[in-house]
């Protein structure tokens, strides 16, 4: 068995991209207490995402290594029977897992979210975390961002530019 003192060199981490337009989701919930699997399954199925469920670290990764329907995202929480967020981790990046991965935990000390981030989490999140927060978040993770909108300098044409606009930002040598 894995033991986080014992880390591997794992597998690289697949590049976490700029978000892309990938909505509804397939998501993969691990979480030991029934409660908060229900909650958060009810939850995120209200925003029409797809969620399933796993009752410990060991059923999460043979879910993701069985599934016909990849999931776009894990959500596990560190504390995890059987095998916890850390071992789950690091057996599904050694899977063909290409979407993100959330962990979620009470308390963490550094050298712990040190190896998660050598083993590629997404994010980590300290529990508690109220679940329209935790939506809010989700989208920020999948869908893309589009630039606001802000006023024009005053010689301009467009009363209005986005932030990516060549006019809004100011020439690096002219001001």
């Amino acid at each position: 068995m894995f033991t986080p003192d014992s880390l591997p060199a794992p597998a690289p981490a697949p590049a976490t991209a700029a978000p892309s337009a990938v909505w509804p989701l397939h998501i993969l919930y691990a979480d030991g207490m029934p409660e908060l699997r229900e909650l958060m399954r009810d939850r995120l199925a209200l925003d029409g995402h797809t969620v399933e469920t796993a009752a410990d670290g060991e059923e999460a990764v043979a879910r993701v290594a069985q599934t016909s329907t990849p999931f776009n995202l894990i959500i596990a929480d560190h504390a995890l029977p059987r095998i916890d967020g850390l071992d789950l981790l690091w057996h599904v990046r050694q899977l063909p897992y290409s979407g993100r991965i959330v962990i979620l935990s009470s308390k963490l000390s550094p050298a712990v979210n040190d190896r998660y981030r050598r083993c590629g989490v997404d994010l980590l999140l300290t529990k508690p975390i109220f679940p329209p927060t935790f939506c809010q978040m989700l989208r920020q993770m999948f869908l893309p961002r589009t630039p606001a909108l802000r006023r024009a300098p005053a010689d301009s044409a467009d009363p209005w530019v986005r932030e990516t606009d060549p006019v809004a930002l100011p020439h690096p040598i002219l001001g």
